[in-house]
């Protein structure tokens, strides 16, 4: 098993123990591990996830907001990091390697975040749980898809 997924085990994130994510973000982000800086992730929950990215990226400090006043359960580390905010009024006032979208899942928040981040992050940006984008229950109305947001968005910035 990958360390990721071994880390995440360890701290009861959902990304390695139902999602499953944990197998491919290793696979994309360990050839940059010991180089990443600064990670944030949006929508924290319980912290578990920082937990996870703090001991997978030793040389990083791992940010964190979320809408709820969830500080209580953020890591006490020198490294890590949290605002509370909803994330799409969310203005970064740095640059980022690492951005991680596991907040309300709602179209308009994804799609307003994706825009107010786009000069904000370096190597990597990830939107988590997209199978949401065809769901009435995080504010699909049959036209704002956000997988057809980012192929709009990738078709107009080819070339």
């Amino acid at each position: 098993m990958d360390p990721l997924t071994l880390l995440g085990i360890k701290y009861g994130t959902d990304k390695a123990l139902s999602h499953k994510f944990t197998e491919d973000y290793h696979r994309v982000f360990e050839p940059v591990r010991f180089d990443v800086k600064s990670v944030l992730e949006i929508g924290v929950c319980k912290g578990r996830s920082i937990k996870m990215w703090l001991d997978y990226f030793p040389n990083a400090i791992v940010s964190g907001i979320d809408a709820m006043d969830v500080a209580s359960y953020m890591p006490g580390h020198e490294r890590a990091r949290f605002q509370q905010c909803a994330q799409s009024e969310y203005r970064a006032s740095e640059v980022f390697d690492i951005i991680i979208d596991d907040g309300s899942h709602q179209m308009r928040d994804q799609q307003e975040t994706f825009i107010n981040l786009l000069q904000s992050w370096r190597l990597f940006y990830v939107l988590e749980d997209l199978r949401t984008s065809n769901s009435k229950d995080y504010g699909f109305d049959g036209t704002n898809s956000t997988i057809d947001f980012l192929r709009e968005f990738q078709r107009k910035n080819e070339g």
